[in-house]
């Protein structure tokens, strides 16, 4: 099922008095639900519609780096994954885990949470056994850190 929605094209053009007007025209074309603006890095607009878009003193911030958290009150010794499903990065301490591991070529580190920074070892893809059935959900980005 596609979503189609009515968009706005907005030409923005600076007056004299530096105010930013636009005049639009409005074609029907299919569009993501929740598009991404490329201005503002925000989702819910384009930047035709982004009201920074004639503000050049704007300056967009810079995207903050990946960031996983898991609280636990004791250290782990149980096989059990915790599983975030927004992760676009995945953490192993056993190198088992690793389908065809490869050295790590980055230079990235994982810091814990006492400030240490841990080094990646190998990167890979890997399976994980789903609980009370036989299928295996597939990690990509899977990163071996010992």
């Amino acid at each position: 099922m596609s979503r189609t929605s009515s968009l706005t094209l907005s030409h923005p053009t600076i007056m004299s008095s530096g105010v930013c007007k636009s005049f639009s025209s409005s074609p029907s074309m299919a569009t993501p639900a929740r598009p991404t603006c490329q201005i503002y890095g925000k989702s819910g607009h384009v930047a035709l519609n982004c009201w920074h878009r004639c503000n050049f003193k704007y300056v967009p911030t810079a995207p903050r780096p990946p960031r996983a958290f898991l609280a636990s009150p004791s250290a782990t010794t149980t096989q059990e994954w915790v599983l975030d499903s927004g992760a676009s990065t995945h953490f192993t301490q056993d190198g088992n885990n690793l389908h065809s591991p490869a050295a790590y070529q980055g230079s990235d580190t994982m810091s814990i949470a006492n400030g240490t920074s841990l080094s990646i070892h190998n990167s890979s893809q890997g399976l994980l056994p789903l609980p009370d059935t036989p299928r295996k959900l597939r990690l990509s980005n899977l990163l071996h850190v010992p």
